[in-house]
């Protein structure tokens, strides 16, 4: 077994499937599958990788979750001092502090359900593959935006 490539972190040689079987992004020994059109297979994330901006994203959406929730009681008690002085004056604001605080708490509540897909797709073990196109996402996009679910390249066809 002298032969056997060792991978880092691992405790011992990486086994290899028994030739004509396959397992779609595997990677075993560093090899890249192919899937069934030949075409090489992307290698998945490592597993510290995806562990890290796992961890980054739960701590995301609870700190998302509590600035909401903070918003919403605040916005709440100002709507009830509003209502009170909307009694006495007739001149309705175009756009008042309270509507800017719940659309604020509306757009983090469409932040955490894309942290949600992001959560939902480790779990499947598809996170970090583009849910357009099933390219791998570059690491750096995911660094900077780990709840994405497209590439750079999809993402900016769908912008223009």
């Amino acid at each position: 077994m002298s032969g056997d490539p060792i991978v880092a972190g691992s405790t011992g040689p990486v086994s290899h499937p028994p030739s004509g079987t396959h397992r779609s992004g595997s990677g075993y020994g560093g090899a890249n599958p192919r899937d069934r059109t030949g075409i090489m297979a992307p290698k998945p994330l490592a597993a510290k990788t995806i562990k890290d901006l796992e961890k980054t994203l739960r701590e995301r959406r609870q700190e998302l979750l509590d600035t909401a929730t903070s918003m919403r009681a605040e916005a709440a008690e100002a709507m009830a001092d509003q209502d009170r002085s909307d009694l006495l004056d007739e001149d309705p604001a175009p756009v008042t502090d309270v509507e800017r605080t719940l659309m604020v708490s509306d757009i983090m509540a469409a932040e955490v359900e894309k942290i949600d897909g992001a959560l939902e797709r480790i779990t499947k073990g598809t996170y970090g593959f583009c849910t357009s196109c099933g390219k791998r996402i570059g690491i750096e996009r995911l660094r900077a935006l780990p709840e994405t679910e497209l590439c750079f390249e999809c993402a900016s066809k769908r912008k223009v």
